[in-house]
């Protein structure tokens, strides 16, 4: 847990603001083929707000993109385009909860293809190589506190041969399904160790032999027990890697029967966390995403449901949010304004649409995840007074974010004066364990939430009151967490002539 001391707490709270963005994850959208430097644009996924956008060398021809260190970095997979300085790379947007720095991480030998992040080691992968049958995994340093950071680590040898553009890595690390762009007989997915205390790593363990077109998508559960293959034609190969089998979704029929999608051309597909459903999208008939609700035990149960008919010109890219419950599309309309469309994940149903301008092709998403999200929640009872029970939360859903203006809002004032305590805790105020009851302080029935480190005056005209706490965007106060409660002053309403609110938890980060 992250605290802060009280004199440090005071110099957060005098500090001048700095705009930022309040709210939920972000989602990165990338784009290419423009014709010049390619726009990214970071839209806040609980609002649909675009955040930040502007062209760059570092996000031209985007192949990819993952969040990495809590939501603190963004890492970029591209190719070279044709806008000076753009060139094959690994580039890095850091974000510091207002803005994002751009710079090289990595520099590959061609065309990086997708990039997939082992949290647990640190460590990139990308499918990088001077020609689409040379591409190879790359393993990165990703630990920035890591002397060799930015630096190669290891590299595959195994997949050479075919062409390969679509893979996936587990969020184990251990495994990457790498698909090949045109099937043969000889496999056209390949399973990667990449777990190095494996004596089978940097090798393909389970190359699936499937019918079909080009191998469009990639993905691997996250208990590593299935890998995914998207083909074009449309259909889905489940391959079970600990029996090294491939599921049979007609077994009515001879043969190995894939999972067949109904739609014209496909091109994406986005597996969900637990591995109960997958989202793929495509450009033909218009343009089309559906979600696939697999069934394991009786794979001929697996159910097809479609999102938005009609209503998905040149679907691309999509992700899944961290929590399973939206998906993220892109459409690229023949006419008009490219869109980045924020689903309900179980009905379809529009939660958010923003316009991406400037874009030409919107081919990849990125949620951010595991980042720390800023909060701000009550527990525990306030006590009644001359004007019912005083009342404390952030004003409009405001939020703790790093580099914003925090508003913290005090309802039910009978006098328009109060105090708010800032502390560090909520458990003990030196010696004394909280809650503390404030009777023998002489108001009864009232209790003592939170420890008071900082008291700051709130004065206002009327019943309802606030203080702005500008909180500058430094990363060490990233996961600080403190809490707090308000005074109002009262004097019909006991001997103290004070009345207390609800307490307040909360938590600095995006």
């Amino acid at each position: 847990m992250h605290t802060f001391a009280p004199r440090r707490l005071f110099a957060l709270l005098l500090t001048a603001p700095l705009a930022a963005q309040q709210g939920n994850e972000l989602v990165f959208v990338g784009t290419s083929g423009s014709g010049s430097s390619d726009p990214y644009f970071l839209v806040a996924a609980d609002t649909g707000a675009l955040v930040e956008t502007a062209p760059r060398t570092e996000s031209d021809n985007n192949r990819g993109a993952v969040w990495a260190d809590q939501g603190a970095n963004l890492y970029l997979a591209s190719a070279p385009g044709v806008a000076p300085g753009s060139q094959p790379r690994i580039a890095r947007a850091s974000w510091n909860g207002a803005s994002t720095t751009w710079s090289t991480f990595h520099q590959t030998p061609g065309a990086s293809y997708g990039i997939g992040l082992d949290q647990a080691r640190r460590r990139l992968w990308t499918l990088t190589g001077t020609a689409p049958n040379t591409r190879e995994l790359r393993c990165i340093d990703a630990d920035p506190t890591s002397p060799s950071y930015g630096q190669q680590l290891a590299q595959t040898g195994v997949l050479s041969g075919a062409a390969h553009e679509r893979w996936s890595l587990s969020a184990s690390g251990n495994y990457a399904a790498v698909a090949h762009t045109m099937l043969s007989t000889l496999g056209c997915l390949d399973v990667v160790n990449l777990d190095p205390s494996s004596p089978t790593y940097l090798q393909n363990v389970a190359p699936v032999i499937a019918g079909g077109g080009a191998g469009m998508g990639a993905a691997i559960s996250n208990d590593d027990q299935y890998a995914y293959l998207l083909c074009s034609p449309p259909a889905i190969v489940v391959y079970h890697i600990p029996t090294a089998t491939v599921l049979d979704f007609n077994p009515g029929v001879a043969g190995q029967q894939n999972f067949t999608l109904p739609f014209g051309s496909s091109v994406s597909m986005a597996l969900s966390g637990d591995r109960s459903f997958a989202v793929v999208t495509g450009i033909g008939n218009g343009g089309w995403a559906a979600r696939v609700n697999f069934d394991y035990t009786t794979p001929a149960n697996t159910a097809l449901s479609v999102y938005l008919p009609g209503q998905l010109p040149n679907c691309y890219g999509v992700s899944i949010s961290p929590d399973d419950t939206r998906v993220a599309l892109t459409t690229t309309p023949t006419i008009g304004t490219p869109n980045l469309l924020l689903l309900d994940a179980a009905s379809g149903a529009i939660l958010q649409r923003t316009e991406l301008p400037g874009a030409s092709s919107v081919t990849f998403t990125a949620w951010q995840r595991a980042p720390q999200f800023a909060t701000y929640s009550r527990y525990g009872q306030g006590c009644a007074g001359s004007l019912g029970t005083p009342t404390l939360g952030g004003a409009n859903g405001s939020k703790p974010v790093l580099g914003g203006a925090f508003v913290v809002e005090v309802g039910n004032l009978p006098l328009g004066i109060g105090l708010i305590l800032f502390g560090e805790s909520r458990s003990a105020l030196g010696g004394l364990p909280l809650p503390l009851d404030l009777g023998l302080a002489g108001m009864p029935g009232c209790t003592l939430l939170a420890s008071p480190d900082v008291n700051v005056l709130v004065a206002s005209s009327g019943p309802t009151g606030s203080v702005t706490w500008n909180i500058p965007p430094s990363p060490s106060n990233f996961g600080a967490r403190f809490y707090t409660q308000a005074f109002a002053l009262d004097p019909p309403a006991n001997a103290a002539g004070f009345v207390v609110s609800n307490g307040a938890a909360g938590q600095l980060g995006y």
